[in-house]
């Protein structure tokens, strides 16, 4: 039940068919990484402009950013994958184990 159950979440958030009319969402080959273009805006500023301060979130990245949430495409999948992810929650409760242990200091400890 369990495995049907994460199977199902999969296949809902599925973006081969999550896109406007069935269409694939956000392929790679049209939709670039936000925070790789801001990194390299931020690279190129500061290799022009060593001793200035790093410039901030550029809006046509900004804009690209938010545009696929302005479309729906994000909030349908997510919509649609509603039943699953509560199916999931259900199935694999999270509890919380209480604070009683002191902070590892090592990754071995």
């Amino acid at each position: 039940d369990k495995l049907d159950a994460v199977q199902a979440l999969v296949a809902s958030m599925d973006l081969m068919k999550a896109g406007p009319e069935g269409t694939e969402a956000l392929k790679p080959k049209t939709v670039f990484n936000p925070c790789l273009q801001h990194l390299y805006q931020a690279t190129r500023h500061r290799a022009v402009h060593p001793s200035a301060p790093l410039v901030t979130l550029d809006k046509n990245i900004a804009t690209f950013a938010r545009a696929w949430e302005d479309k729906g495409v994000l909030r349908k999948m997510l919509d649609d994958a509603r039943p699953a992810i509560r199916k999931v929650v259900e199935l694999f409760p999270l509890k919380a184990l209480g604070g009683g242990r002191e902070p590892r200091r090592h990754w071995f400890a």
